[in-house]
């Protein structure tokens, strides 16, 4: 039986006090609901607004005093996950599979702090895939604070029955997938210089130079994490890859902030096998790509614009090596 929610009036001329249903964007913990309102303003219109955090244990948890780009992408997640269900009428129980995002900051930082921010995303959507149990959207979004724009983002998301999803699911594995509830983790010892001070928010370990002349870390499917396993996955989700990405991107760059990303992804990254992520190439301008690899196969591809800052240890490596052969930086 199709479950389906309706979405509630809304004109949005004032924010609401408190966030949203949390079945609407896949969240189990209040504390990670960031969406407050959601209105349909046109035929494929809409706008979202979420209440930025103060404070974070995880999106406030960096060393540069900005907007942290993972809760920008977050709360356009939300919204979009809320638009599919009250907008697009995507039954609640149905599987949200991200395919492709990006990211451009336009104003890193947006007032002091002392009070918590209201995040107003204007979203355009269009149907791109509407195929027996699949249904495909791609979503583009300016992101305003105070009546500043802050960033854009676009993104494509397909969405799949429970059947559908688990038939999906077993294509490429023997057996069910497990789930991050049913797993442990043991921590390894984090690397410096990724961006984050509490080293329970590091997705990356293994840092090392790689031999086509980039730097590689292994991927770290941290299953206890609260914000990024908010409830039970078979998968590292698409947050988690993308926060791993700009990790590898800042240490390989010796910088401290992201101003920009593209991410695609091509596979589910499994729970129970190593991903090897690989930063091939480093531009002037602080450009990073990334692979990730998992049982021999690219799983996502990144490219993270990192501003320039002086490098560290290993991104003087990385730069050495580059500099003394340019043809690595443009192959």
């Amino acid at each position: 039986m199709k479950q389906t929610i309706t979405a509630p009036r809304a004109t949005l001329d004032e924010i609401s006090t408190q966030p949203v249903d949390r079945r609407w964007v896949h969240r189990a913990a209040v504390g990670e609901v960031f969406l407050t309102d959601f209105a349909t303003t046109g035929a494929n219109s809409f706008v979202a607004c979420c209440q930025l955090p103060r404070r974070h244990h995880y999106f406030s948890d960096h060393c540069a005093d900005r907007l942290d780009p993972m809760l920008l992408l977050e709360c356009c997640r939300q919204a979009e996950t809320c638009c599919a269900h009250l907008a697009f009428e995507v039954p609640i129980d149905h599987k949200f599979i991200l395919n492709h995002w990006d990211l451009d900051v336009v104003a890193p930082s947006v007032g002091d702090g002392r009070c918590p921010r209201e995040l107003r995303i204007t979203i355009t959507a269009e149907c791109i895939r509407d195929r027996g149990a699949a249904r495909g959207y791609a979503y583009s979004m300016a992101l305003e604070v105070d009546d500043f724009l802050v960033g854009t983002v676009r993104m494509t998301a397909t969405y799949l029955s429970p059947d559908s999803y688990a038939a999906l699911r077993r294509m490429r594995r023997i057996g069910d997938p497990p789930t991050s509830d049913r797993l442990d983790f043991t921590p390894m010892r984090p690397p410096v210089g990724v961006g984050r001070r509490d080293p329970n928010n590091i997705m990356i370990h293994n840092l090392a130079p790689h031999r086509d002349g980039g730097m590689q870390a292994t991927l770290s499917a941290a299953v206890n994490h609260p914000s990024i396993f908010d409830h039970s996955l078979d998968h590292v989700p698409g947050l988690g890859v993308t926060e791993a990405a700009k990790q590898l991107a800042l240490a390989t760059t010796g910088g401290s902030s992201v101003n920009g990303l593209t991410a695609e992804f091509r596979r589910f990254l499994e729970l129970d096998e190593p991903a090897t992520m690989i930063a091939r190439r480093v531009s002037a301008e602080g450009l990073v790509e990334i692979e990730v690899v998992q049982c021999e196969s690219s799983a996502a591809v990144f490219e993270v614009e990192v501003e320039h800052e002086p490098a560290t240890p290993f991104a003087k490596a990385f730069g050495a090596r580059t500099a003394a052969d340019p043809e690595r930086v443009r192959s």
